[in-house]
């Protein structure tokens, strides 16, 4: 087979997994790199759960709110066959209380703010190898699109629970700091 009909393959493959998100209200999310994805991430968090959203990398967290420190870690659904959904630069060593984990589906979002000491330790999959940052840095691959698992779904937050913040202004709304 050549290169060429091999990267056609790949194209076809991707439109695939590209149509359950082209014409779906969260589809947009997708265009954006992984750096922004991120950050919309914490700004949804931040928007549900209130306190302080901390926009540098240097706390270890991006939320502070009612004594909890919380990473938030985002994912989008992916129409693979294999890890549905990842959450990645997981730092196991850094000081937060509580990871947050948003799965966004192409017409839905979720979110499960979970006690750092709630999270099965044999979830935590090596990211960069053995190598880079000494192991440090781990990932949580889930490969089931609407289940969860037990340590992660019974910490989801449900639409009652939060601030209750007033919805922003999408004109107003800032992508990066």
């Amino acid at each position: 087979m050549s290169l060429q009909t091999n990267l056609d393959a790949l194209k076809n493959a991707d439109d695939l997994i590209q149509a359950h998100w082209a014409d779906s209200k969260n589809g947009w999310i997708r265009m954006l790199p992984n750096k922004k994805v991120g950050y919309v991430g914490e700004k949804l968090v931040h928007g549900i759960i209130g306190g302080t959203h901390h926009t540098d990398n240097s706390t270890g967290y991006d939320v502070e709110s009612g004594g909890m420190k919380i990473e938030v870690k985002t994912s989008t659904l992916s129409f693979t066959q294999s890890n549905v959904w990842t959450w990645n630069q997981v730092r196991p060593n850094d000081p937060y209380t509580h990871l947050c984990f948003v799965a966004i589906y192409p017409d839905n979002v979720r979110a499960f703010n979970v006690p750092k000491a709630d999270i099965p330790k044999e979830v935590l999959w090596p990211q960069h190898g053995i190598g880079g940052d000494g192991g440090t840095t781990t990932q949580i691959k889930w490969n089931q699109r609407d289940g969860f698992p037990d340590w992660m779904a019974r910490h989801e937050i449900k639409a009652e629970q939060g601030a209750a913040p007033e919805p922003p202004d999408p004109l107003r709304v800032e992508i990066l700091p």
